[in-house]
């Protein structure tokens, strides 16, 4: 496996890089990045934050990267131990982070890694298609790429935080840049059960935060609400309820939006 110094490439030309004492630079175009504490940062990220966690593979992610020789974690988090031979892609710099960077311009030679991994980072990427090329681009012919990605959940990192896709939508973005879908599955973690949870508790905790009162919905029963969306029809509490949402707490988990757009 090569070192990270030796798979490393200028993230907009691909030139070589030329490491100094405390930056990088690209030997054919005039991009300079800085080292902080030795990591390189193509994001313009300044100090490692060790405490933060988040992003953890799951076992069965890290059973089936296990026998790789080099591994992509892209978008890896805060993560609480390394899985063996992966190179840990951040925006940030957190504990394990080995390079900060941006998935849509990746820092490395093409036909780099044997495989690679993403988990919930997809919806928070402005450009899919381009990162989906990107990765592409890094992976040795026959590379796998594991991904999980948001589709029914509610806004979070907010402002950051710009697709949920469906797995229609999945199988488009990636089939374009040419990969090939070997497989789909719904996590435990994220199933419709855990998304239902999620949109429940985020819901009744933001409109809890804007003092509205939402004791009619929780009071209702799973099949009262499922009769209420058959029927087509809000109850009269529910109606009161949705017409007195603001956007800023009803765009977090809307069904769909209205924008009214004007071309300069």
């Amino acid at each position: 496996m090569l070192t990270i110094r030796e798979m490393l490439v200028c993230p907009t030309c691909h030139g070589e890089l030329e490491w100094m004492d405390l930056a990088i630079r690209c030997s054919e175009c005039p991009g300079t990045w800085p080292l902080v504490e030795g990591r390189p940062s193509f994001s313009g990220a300044d100090h490692i934050n060790h405490e933060h966690l988040s992003n953890q593979l799951s076992a069965d992610l890290v059973s089936a990267l296990l026998g790789e020789r080099a591994v992509l974690n892209i978008g890896a988090g805060g993560t609480n131990s390394k899985v063996e031979n992966t190179i840990e892609l951040e925006y940030q710099f957190f504990k394990h982070t080995d390079v900060a960077g941006d998935a849509h311009s990746l820092p490395f030679r093409s036909d780099s890694f044997s495989a690679a991994v993403s988990c919930n980072t997809f919806e928070h990427l402005s450009m899919p298609d381009i990162a989906a090329s990107e990765i592409m681009r890094v992976l040795q012919p026959g590379g796998r790429f594991f991904m999980q990605t948001a589709f029914m959940q509610p806004l979070h990192e907010d402002p950051y935080h710009f697709f949920n896709m469906t797995d229609n939508g999945i199988s488009t973005v990636f089939s374009k840049a040419g990969f090939e879908v070997i497989k789909k599955t719904v996590p435990v973690v994220m199933s419709p059960v855990f998304s239902m949870a999620w949109q429940t508790s985020d819901l009744m905790y933001w409109c809890d935060v804007a003092g509205i009162n939402t004791d009619a919905f929780a009071d209702m029963t799973v099949r009262q609400l499922s009769e209420c969306w058959r029927a087509r029809q809000l109850t009269p509490s529910l109606l009161n309820l949705a017409e007195a949402l603001p956007y800023d707490i009803a765009r977090r988990q809307s069904a769909g939006y209205l924008f009214e757009l004007r071309k300069p």
